[in-house]
């Protein structure tokens, strides 16, 4: 009885999975094309000032009473990343 239970949880998750819309596949509304996603990094990348300090980015922030954006990924922001 009790492996029936579980293959009930997991199909009944998998199903709502399928039918939610957070599936990927079906979440997806349009593809931009390339030109568009070079143009918004280079609007990013250019707008706005990027500290690469963390205790300098802190320090303006609190002097400004503002809060600090932050982020982190791996590779460049303007690369192929």
């Amino acid at each position: 009885m009790h492996k029936y239970k579980i293959f009930q949880i997991i199909f009944l998750t998998i199903l709502c999975f399928e039918f939610s819309g957070l599936n990927s596949v079906y979440a997806a509304k349009q593809v931009i094309s390339t030109g568009i996603v070079e143009e918004r990094v280079k609007d990013l990348t250019t707008q706005i000032h990027w500290y690469k300090n963390l205790k300098e980015a802190e320090a303006i922030a609190k002097a400004q009473n503002k809060m600090i954006f932050w982020v982190q990924m791996l590779g460049d922001i303007d690369g192929g990343t």
